[in-house]
């Protein structure tokens, strides 16, 4: 299970290698559940990891059921097989869903 814990206390990825890494990071969660039985931690600041993971998700690359998002440190939820998380708390990887909301006057 690869869990993204998303705070404002870690260093941010560059944006040309968010997919890189999230793809990176599924990928050794599945390695060390098989090895050492045990889930894979992610800590990341940057808003467009989560993106390039759910973008990932809805494309298949990525399994929906192995993933779970934490916001400084508590559990949010999975995101759906189309890669949506349902429960978004203030201030977890919500500030371009709320500039898009106001400019399409959502």
């Amino acid at each position: 299970m690869l869990k993204i814990n998303y705070n404002n206390r870690q260093s941010a990825y560059p944006d040309i290698l968010v997919e890189y890494a999230a793809q990176r990071d599924y990928n050794s969660s599945i390695e060390i559940k098989a090895c050492f039985g045990s889930d894979h931690w992610v800590n990341v600041s940057t808003e467009n990891y989560l993106y390039a993971t759910q973008t990932l998700i809805k494309e298949g690359k990525i399994d929906f059921n192995n993933v779970e998002f934490y916001f400084e440190g508590k559990l949010v939820g999975k995101a759906n097989k189309r890669g949506k998380i349902d429960n978004y708390p203030d201030g977890f990887h919500d500030l371009v869903n709320n500039f898009l909301d106001r400019m399409l006057d959502l």
